[in-house]
């Protein structure tokens, strides 16, 4: 895949590529990408993707927010949950490479540092986001989230 911000190609990752990411960004038990970058701190990283049947969240649909505390909410809620509050819109590493957005915007609002360990941090309030809440239930296979996915092939 053409990278044009990096102005590189990325490539799918050897089997016996190593991961530098200990855990994955999920919500309520179900990944938010099928696809990531086990070692997203390089500038073109290569990519490995979720066992097939794993179980995701299909962005595609999603409802669009905003960040408040780690929490991707609807415009109302938002603007309801900030009144009188003091917003962090500071973003507490930079981050590193990942399949967390689309044209859309931002899956949920957590993301990885680009520095080792990569930790989970949570996007500045305020930051646009899609709402893993509204999302379909789905199944990966290919490195895609696929929301009529069966298990039962």
């Amino acid at each position: 895949l053409w990278d044009p911000v990096n102005a590189c190609v990325k490539w799918g990752c050897t089997e016996d590529e190593i991961s530098y990411l200990e855990e994955r960004i999920q919500y309520n038990g179900r990944y938010l990408t099928c696809s990531f970058f086990p070692k997203p701190g390089r500038d073109c990283p290569c990519w490995k993707e979720e066992k097939e049947g794993s179980e995701c969240w299909d962005m595609t649909d999603a409802e669009d927010g905003r960040c408040f505390r780690g929490v991707c909410y609807n415009k109302g809620t938002y603007e309801s949950l900030i009144k009188g509050q003091r917003l962090d819109t500071r973003s507490p590493c930079p981050g590193a490479h990942d399949y967390l957005f689309d044209k859309r915007g931002a899956y949920g609002c957590q993301y990885y540092c680009k520095k080792r360990p990569h930790e989970i941090v949570d996007r500045p309030d305020g930051h646009q986001c899609l709402d893993p809440r509204t999302a379909r239930t789905g199944g990966c296979r290919g490195g895609y989230c696929h929301k009529f996915y069966s298990w039962d092939v």
